[in-house]
């Protein structure tokens, strides 16, 4: 490789972090508050008492959420009968796919919560039929 081209690769790693690093030091300082372990400034004699309020605060959000039997559809682009079965079939697939996601969903809402990046729509289906194939 050439030296331009070690010089390039420096340059844009110091483009992503500098893009980044905003964002990463709000996340550390996140996590330093879920783990309730950031300093709060109290000398002796007094004493700090940790009571991990805000891992309960994040980790209440996925508590509340229904992970049992996760539901996901696809509406059909057109108002065909091809086009309908087209997104039952697609609506099956990732049903299946979340499906065997599952034990890893509460972990990727709580992380998503904790980073401040997850943003999530969850919608109430009142036609929902446990005894339906598809769950729709």
């Amino acid at each position: 490789m050439s030296v331009s081209g070690v010089k390039e690769i420096r340059e844009f790693v110091k483009q992503v972090k500098d893009f980044h690093q905003t964002r990463i030091l709000e996340q550390k300082t996140d996590q330093k508050y879920y783990d309730d372990d950031f300093s709060v400034g109290i000398v002796e004699p007094f004493h700090t008492t940790r009571t991990g309020t805000a891992a309960r605060i994040v980790d209440s959000v996925v508590d509340h959420i229904e992970l049992a039997i996760p539901q996901v559809t696809r509406e059909p682009r057109k108002s065909t009968e091809k086009e309908r079965e087209s997104a039952l079939r697609v609506s099956r697939f990732l049903n299946h796919l979340v499906r065997s996601w599952h034990n890893e969903t509460a972990e990727i809402f709580k992380n998503g919560t904790l980073r401040g990046e997850f943003v999530g729509l969850v919608q109430y289906n009142d036609k929902y039929r446990n005894e339906l194939e598809n769950g729709v």
